[in-house]
């Protein structure tokens, strides 16, 4: 029941001189189950005619494959197999918390999507993210966390849901793929000279938190 989103990205230096990562657009991806097209062909057929459309290389495509192997065999056969099959569930990894942290991710954030979703925080802390839209930062502040010993943890998808009537951060998953992407071209801190600008635009991410707290009076995801 969750939205179908396809995101497109630029990166490129920015006036600073890092390099930075633009949201060009999120697409959502209208699925017929009433069709004769099996919903995996559909996704399928939409993402290679959109990497065509915007030349996007399958090196530089990256899919939630959690739980979408299906999805991904229909890509390698009828596209390519050299795309990113980006895991949100399992344990945090090895890579560097970035932006001056220098500590693995495994010792500070408690699972794979906390990874994902700080990287997000991490990135827009440090200035380098352009073209996010009010609703997908929304749901970047909405989704809860907490800290279970030293480690940070996100509520589940399931709990967000729950919590929400529904609400699913199906954009703000979408983005945290960009940024994985964005990262792996451009290592850990997307520019050695990102961490200049983490402490100047801080209060620019709480400003954003307090923006949308007023439909979410909980405590929402923020560092």
């Amino acid at each position: 029941g969750d939205r179908c989103m396809f995101g497109l990205g630029c990166v490129g230096k920015m006036t600073s001189g890092h390099f930075g990562l633009e949201v060009v657009e999120l697409i959502e991806i209208h699925l017929d189950a009433s069709g004769g097209v099996p919903i995996n062909y559909q996704i399928a057929e939409r993402v290679i005619a959109e990497c065509a459309k915007h030349h996007c290389t399958p090196e530089d495509f990256g899919m939630d494959a959690t739980s979408a192997s299906g999805l991904a065999d229909i890509l390698s056969q009828r596209w390519s197999n050299q795309f990113r099959r980006i895991q949100f569930g399992g344990y945090a990894t090895e890579r560097a918390v970035g932006h001056g942290d220098n500590r693995k991710s495994k010792e500070v954030y408690g699972n794979r999507v906390t990874e994902l979703w700080f990287s997000m925080q991490k990135i827009v802390s440090a200035q380098c993210l352009r073209g996010l839209d009010d609703e997908t930062a929304q749901e970047l502040c909405v989704r809860q966390y907490e800290m279970r010993g030293e480690k940070h943890i996100v509520e589940s998808k399931r709990d967000m849901k729950d919590r929400t009537n529904g609400t699913s951060p199906d954009r703000a998953d979408c983005l945290a793929i960009l940024v994985v992407i964005f990262r792996d071209l451009h290592g850990e801190d997307g520019t050695t000279g990102a961490m200049a600008h983490q402490v100047a635009v801080r209060d620019d991410w709480h400003f954003l938190q307090k923006k949308f707290d007023s439909i979410h009076h909980k405590k929402a995801y923020a560092a």
